[in-house]
């Protein structure tokens, strides 16, 4: 038995792509998190703060904050999907919970 996310044939990626994704993934997290510390911290008291002095709409600190309400085990299993698959997953509403999200995200294989 595996803990790795099974792909069909025609989702497979070269793996310079991959790289690309995991880089992008890892860069987003980290912009997340670190907007997270700044509302946490109240060195910015709202998302649309955020937005102001990055120049960009409210909308788009909501998309990359998102993340961060995710389970850690289920952030790994996303770094490995491709672009598409990751894009949709994204998009879709999640639960709160950790383990709901793992059950919903990351069945076991």
């Amino acid at each position: 038995m595996t803990d790795e996310l099974r792909l069909p044939p025609h989702l497979k990626v070269l793996g310079e792509v991959w790289s690309d994704l995991a880089h992008w993934l890892d860069r987003a997290l980290g912009l997340a998190h670190h907007w997270q510390r700044l509302l946490d911290e109240q060195r910015m008291v709202s998302v649309a703060e955020i937005a102001e002095a990055e120049g960009i709409d409210v909308t788009q600190v909501r998309r990359v904050l998102r993340p961060t309400l995710l389970a850690p085990e289920v952030l790994e299993r996303l770094a490995g999907l491709p672009d598409a698959v990751l894009e949709k997953v994204m998009r879709r509403p999640w639960p709160y919970g950790w383990s709901d999200q793992v059950r919903l995200f990351a069945p076991p294989t």
